[in-house]
This record gives structure tokens, sequence and C-alpha cells, in this order.
């Protein structure tokens, strides 16, 4: 079995950063589609939806140039899954778990021996869109003169942050730069 190795962003994002990201994605790579991975009901059926805004909290991100198909697993309880990573790019969503309180949602994906080049470059762009729409000069709440780079935020999030209408939460609490 081929050894594999996870990348991950950690992101704090708005719907209105979500749909900017996600827009930028489908201006590049026009075969790409978004899942919502609760949303499998038949496991040879991708749930693709029109807009990460149409999916639940955990969604992906699926470009069917490279993987033209993707099944789900049935399991004997009746539910279904479909792939996390490897063949996709996890999407969770960053949350309001409180109002006015942003908690961070991640994209992760997976490398093997076996993934094929054309993954590893749209994993890579996908990570340059991230970089690209977001910035990641945070700092600890209370240190200011403490750079903390862990979490990528939207420029709507920070917006909103900085007008003292969401709260961005990570590890401890941090605030854009």
């Amino acid at each position: 079995m081929a050894a594999s190795r996870t990348k991950q962003v950690q992101l704090l994002l708005t719907p209105v950063d979500e749909q900017r990201i996600a827009d930028r994605i489908r201006a590049d790579f026009p075969d790409a589609v978004f899942l919502d991975q609760r949303g499998w009901v038949d496991p040879d059926v991708p749930p693709v939806r029109d807009s990460i805004l149409e999916c639940s909290s955990t969604a992906a991100i699926w470009d069917r140039s490279i993987f033209p198909a993707l099944s789900g697993v049935r399991y004997p309880n009746g539910s279904i899954d479909g792939p996390t990573i490897g063949p996709v790019v996890q999407w969770l969503r960053s949350l309001e778990r409180t109002p006015g309180v942003l908690s961070p949602g991640r994209w992760a994906a997976s490398f093997s021996d076996t993934t094929p080049p054309a993954m590893r470059s749209f994993v890579n762009k996908l990570w340059k869109i991230a970089g690209q729409e977001t910035s990641n000069e945070m700092v600890w709440q209370g240190k200011e003169d403490t750079l903390v780079k862990t979490f990528h935020v939207g420029h709507d999030a920070i917006r909103a942050s900085r007008e003292g209408t969401l709260a961005l939460v990570g590890d401890p609490l941090l605030l854009p730069r």
C-alpha cells in the first residue's frame, strides 16, 4: 500500500468569501464542481451542487477532468459516504456556531505515490487561490506583536471583524493584523 501524506489549510471564511473563492475555482477549473458530502443518496451519483453555498458544512471540490467518476460507499445501515480526500479536496466550511463568532474550516487533500500529477497540480493551484483570496496575517488577542500564520482569513471576514460584527476564533481568539 502506498504511503500517503495530507496537505491542509485552516480557513476563516464568510459565505461572501466562500463564493468569491468558489467563483475563482470555477473560472480556473471549468470541470470543478462542489459536492455536498452529507447529500449522498445513491453511491453512484455524487451530490453535485452549483455553489458551495448550497452544500452542508462538509463539502468537497471535485475536478471531473482528473477523476471523471466518483463512487460512494453504502453501509449496512443504509447511510452513504463519498470520498473525503484523495480524488476530491475536502472543504469543511467555516461556521458561525454562535451568532457573530466564526469558527474555522479547512481544506484537506491527500497524496500518495499513485496520485495523478494532474491532481497534485490541481491541489497546488487551489492552495494558490486560497493564498490570493485570503490573508494569513493574524495576531494573538492581547499580543498584537505576535504574528500567527496558521489561519487564512477571507477579506469579508476581516472586514466584519474590524467592524466588530464578527469575532474570528481559532486556537485562542485571533484578530486580523
